[in-house]
């Protein structure tokens, strides 16, 4: 049973125990700043609105790893603050950084990229959106290399990392 209350409440710097976020499948509608809720459809995490989007809260660190074994990915939400480890037998690996309008990550957003095996990681992006890298390197060197993109303006990131401009062997 719930109980609306219409007014603040002001705890006067005591916690508040026992606390359960509510719980929805999808995002609520209607939010406003501020809010949070936990998301109990395939998500389980909490979110919290920034004014314009939905922003997951903390991830936990034992779902870290995002392994992406086909030849294409779009990045998502849910990858903000993972690695994504990327591996494909057969075919080199395209990966897409999506707009701001499509996928909100926030400014300052993280997300590393780990190479698994001999097929290079190819950084491109979608219409609108701007990629940052030393001398425009936008693959991965090879097996074992890393790398890590930024958000650092609504459509503009930074690629830092083991990168090269061609294949090598």
């Amino acid at each position: 049973m719930s109980k609306k209350i219409a007014t603040n409440l002001n705890f006067n710097k005591n916690q508040a125990e026992n606390l359960v976020l509510h719980s929805l499948s999808t995002d609520p509608s209607n939010p406003v700043e501020g809010q949070i809720y936990w998301n109990s459809g395939s998500k389980k995490t909490p979110y919290v609105y920034d004014g314009t989007h939905w922003l997951p809260m903390v991830q936990p660190s034992s779902n870290r790893l995002n392994t992406q074994t086909g030849s294409s990915y779009t990045l998502a939400l849910t990858d903000a603050g993972k690695i994504v480890a990327m591996s494909n037998a057969s075919n080199p690996i395209t990966l897409t950084i999506p707009t701001n309008a499509s996928v909100p990550f926030a400014i300052g957003e993280q997300i590393d990229f780990l190479q698994m095996d001999s097929k290079q990681i190819s950084f491109s992006v979608a219409s609108g959106v701007t990629l940052y890298s030393k001398d425009e390197n936008v693959k991965t060197a090879k097996k074992g290399s890393g790398a890590t993109l930024v958000k650092v303006d609504t459509n503009t990131w930074y690629l830092i990392g083991d990168l090269v401009e061609e294949f090598s062997l």
